[in-house]
């Protein structure tokens, strides 16, 4: 018997239970109850802050901040399709997470970007200014402190928007350090990306400099939001899975040590969660995260169920 299960041989070693010993993981998150908040469709609590046409133009569209439960036009594009929930009102919502039994929320993206979903990040360095900026972030760790609730930050390292200025910077310049951020099968506009989207480039980890301002600098994204005055609790990196893996460049497993370290220095209780679509076990031997966002693990059992 091998965690492989009953077999009528001795099994490979390769089954073998594993017992992680030396792994230490942070205790609160076994006594929370989370809330997912997708920040623009929760509460609006700023109306002033909301997005404007004038504003910006995405992909030939022009941003709408619709009424709260009015449905937008059928034509309008849906990444622009706002209706101004933000930090601000979730902070005046925490009374009734709380009753509800709340201890912890993660939050989708808040990092600026042009989206309504955000994980075309334009800029790690600010709290987008439609959700209330960096400031609506530093009161909402303060009321949640007065109420003893934890919150996760959402973070996309494997890619960024198309619109962010390392990308720019390295489309306009082939010798810049930001250029070797991505991968160019013809400069400036072919340019490897995630899954078909031309919007989201992909990161390319061989990068040194990359990592420095990614992870490993002592002014890092994953290391900054963990400090005060934000005090992030921990973080859900989105597709982890494929971080870190490029053509030839196979380096998630190391990427995910290496982030996991960055963590741990920067918030020793911090927890660290990514999202995998497949077989994660490589992932959670102690040395890389915490949890996993565990699709497979959740589908098939349901499929079986559902299925005549």
């Amino acid at each position: 018997y091998s965690a492989a299960g009953l077999s009528a041989y001795v099994p490979l070693d390769r089954s073998d239970f594993r017992l992680l010993a030396d792994y230490d993981p942070p205790g609160w998150p076994l006594e929370s109850v989370f809330y997912q908040i997708f920040p623009d469709r929760f509460a609006n609590g700023d109306p002033s802050n909301d997005p404007r046409p004038e504003e910006y133009e995405y992909r030939g569209h022009r941003p709408v901040t619709y009424p709260w439960e009015s449905p937008p036009p059928p034509d309008q594009f849906f990444p622009i399709v706002f209706y101004g929930g933000d930090l601000p009102g979730i902070e005046s919502r925490l009374d009734y997470l709380t009753d509800l039994g709340i201890n912890a929320i993660y939050l989708n993206p808040i990092f600026s970007a042009h989206s309504n979903h955000k994980y075309d990040v334009a800029d790690y360095d600010h709290v987008d200014p439609h959700l209330g900026g960096d400031e609506a972030l530093i009161s909402l760790r303060q009321a949640l402190d007065a109420r003893g609730m934890r919150y996760l930050l959402d973070i996309v390292p494997n890619h960024c928007g198309y619109w962010h200025s390392w990308f720019q910077t390295a489309r306009s310049d082939p010798a810049a350090p930001e250029a070797e951020f991505f991968t160019f099968i013809q400069h400036p506009d072919g340019h490897v990306r995630w899954m078909p989207a031309w919007t989201l480039p992909n990161r390319n980890y061989p990068s040194l400099e990359l990592r420095q301002r990614i992870y490993e600098g002592p002014d890092s994204v994953f290391r900054r939001w963990l400090r005060p005055p934000f005090a992030a609790d921990g973080w859900r990196v989105d597709v982890a899975n494929m971080l870190g893996r490029q053509g030839e460049t196979q380096i998630g497993q190391e990427i995910g040590r290496a982030l996991r370290r960055a963590v741990r220095e920067a918030r020793p209780d911090a927890y660290l969660m990514g999202e995998n679509f497949f077989d994660a076990t490589r992932q959670l031997q102690g040395n890389q995260f915490d949890g996993v966002m565990n699709y497979d693990g959740f589908a098939h059992p349901v499929w079986w169920w559902l299925s005549p």
